[in-house]
């Protein structure tokens, strides 16, 4: 790519129409590269364009699964400051939280549900059809994405756009830094299979997460 090695030669590249043609990169994403690269060099958040959230209040949300995905045990709801957990507490259990989580969301038809990513909306229709649950509510709540917000608004000096990687950057305190979705998914599915007692802090992992994405939403 035009003898490139270095992010700094990269950076201090200036003709970028003669970039994009020899190194066969498009224009648009070798622009998104460089600034990128200005970002990592010099440890600095660029904004591409205004970040807004809607002006309905939030509820946010964040689910814990089995490893492979098929059944959810824990629902984590943070409304106002009051926040809800929905713990199954064996698989047949599911049924009755997707029931409760259901009403609770009928109940605030009027606010915006906040989510890290779309994966938690899409398991909850998923199992709730499986359960023959109504997802018509569901599917007519304002959602908000906001991994999906925040990567189309900002480029940050992180590797990736984890929630435990930018909350640490700006500042968020992980009560447990260690564990993340497939350490507590396994932990559950031990204690479901053993009969062991399910770690008191895999219990709290929702509250954690649902505050780290309210903190990010503030910001």
């Amino acid at each position: 790519m035009s003898n490139i090695q270095t992010i700094q030669e990269l950076l201090d590249y200036e003709d970028q129409d003669e970039l994009s043609e020899t190194s066969g990169i498009p224009l648009k994403i070798l622009r998104l590269i460089q600034l990128k690269a200005r970002s990592m060099v010099n440890n600095e958040v660029i904004q591409l364009e205004p970040f807004w959230m809607p002006k309905r209040k939030p509820i946010y949300l964040d689910i814990e699964t089995v490893p492979k995905w098929d059944k959810v045990w824990l629902i984590g709801l943070l409304i106002g400051n009051e926040f809800i957990q929905l713990y199954a507490s064996d698989y047949d259990d599911e049924k009755r939280i997707l029931t409760e989580y259901n009403q609770i969301i009928r109940n605030h038809g009027e606010r915006c549900l906040v989510t890290w990513t779309e994966f938690d909306t899409r398991i909850l229709k998923k199992r709730m059809k499986l359960h023959g649950l109504p997802v018509s509510i569901l599917n007519a709540l304002s959602h908000v994405d906001l991994k999906l917000k925040i990567r189309r608004c900002f480029i940050f000096p992180t590797r990736g756009y984890s929630l435990k990687r930018l909350g640490t950057y700006l500042g968020y305190s992980f009560v447990n830094p260690h564990l993340d979705g497939l350490a507590v998914s396994s932990k559950y599915q031990d204690h479901i299979e053993s009969g062991d007692f399910l770690d008191r802090e895999v219990s709290s992992t929702t509250r954690m997460i649902a505050r780290a994405i309210m903190n990010w939403a503030d910001k």
